[in-house]
């Protein structure tokens, strides 16, 4: 199991949601051995979600021009977690 550190920092680096995704897979399952603790799962939700707020955000912003990037940022950052997996529920959500 990699160090706690090291896989934060490759976690802030990741270019695309799946390696994203695939960081929290290995994550979990590094909870679920007991190789981490709850200050360290509070600071990876909070990394993991900033990361993937960012990533949506710069998805959506390239396939749409038309909004500003900060208020997009922020619609995202406040939109249900049930939809941001969902990139077309989400770009209704942003729409309306």
């Amino acid at each position: 199991m990699k160090e706690f550190n090291n896989f934060i920092k490759e976690i802030k680096n990741v270019d695309t949601l799946e390696e994203l995704e695939s960081g929290a897979d290995l994550f979990a399952d590094g909870i679920n051995r007991g190789n981490y603790n709850t200050r360290q799962s509070n600071e990876f939700n909070k990394i993991y979600w900033n990361r993937k707020n960012k990533l949506i955000t710069n998805w959506i912003y390239r396939n749409n021009k038309n909004i500003n990037y900060l208020r997009l940022v922020n619609i995202v950052k406040n939109a249900p977690v049930l939809i941001k997996d969902d990139m077309k529920k989400l770009s209704i959500y942003i729409n309306k």
